[in-house]
């Protein structure tokens, strides 16, 4: 994953944590503090989720974090630009037409998150693809590098446009850390991993 010299001394600090992993280790406890502080609600997602999921840590060498958040929480966030900042999170791409901003982070691991709406009338949470169309000169003035292509996929049919769930406050533990997940999670690995998703594969070995 990502190396640092300072990643000895959070090894040091943890040590039930592999060394490939101890860099996005200390990168989720920061976010889950500063989100736990701000009273702010995330979930895991891809491969944050697989590896919460399936082994209670990583899965491989993780390269970056991905979080959904709901928008109101999510206009909280940036609200705390200036703790992130603090903590070492700048932001550095956003997707317009996928709903998705990127962090990145000075000592640690790149951290996303997938914006997500309530329906109307219902619980249900679903992807606000658009959320960011329209603000991209904003994006762009705050320093982000702007990604505006559309999905090249059948994104509706696909595990990245499922709707999602997080009534029932679920939780997976990562290593010692505690973060929340969507109710129908199970559903979102099999979709987007296969059925056979909790036997690790090729990088999730490594």
């Amino acid at each position: 994953a990502f190396f640092f010299p300072v990643n000895y001394f959070y090894a040091f600090k943890n040590p039930m944590v592999p060394f490939r992993q101890v860099s996005a280790y200390q990168t989720l406890k920061k976010v889950i503090n500063l989100c736990e502080t701000a009273e702010i609600s995330i979930f895991a997602c891809h491969g944050t989720l697989l590896g919460a999921a399936r082994s209670g840590s990583f899965a491989g060498r993780p390269k970056d974090l991905d979080f959904y958040i709901l928008d109101t929480d999510f206009v909280t966030l940036m609200r705390c630009i200036k703790f992130l900042n603090r903590d070492g999170f700048f932001l550095h791409k956003c997707k317009t037409r996928k709903g998705v901003l990127h962090f990145k982070s000075k000592v640690g691991v790149p951290v996303s998150f997938t914006i997500y709406q309530k329906q109307k009338g219902s619980s249900t949470l679903e992807r606000c693809n658009d959320y960011f169309v329209g603000q991209e000169q904003i994006m762009r003035g705050l320093g982000c590098l702007l990604d505006e292509r559309p999905f090249d996929i059948d994104w509706k049919n696909d595990a990245v446009g499922m709707n999602i769930n997080v009534e029932k406050g679920l939780t997976k533990k990562i290593f010692a850390l505690s973060v929340k997940i969507p109710d129908n999670y199970l559903e979102l690995l099999q979709k987007q991993y296969g059925k056979y998703w909790e036997t690790p594969k090729g990088k999730q070995f490594s």
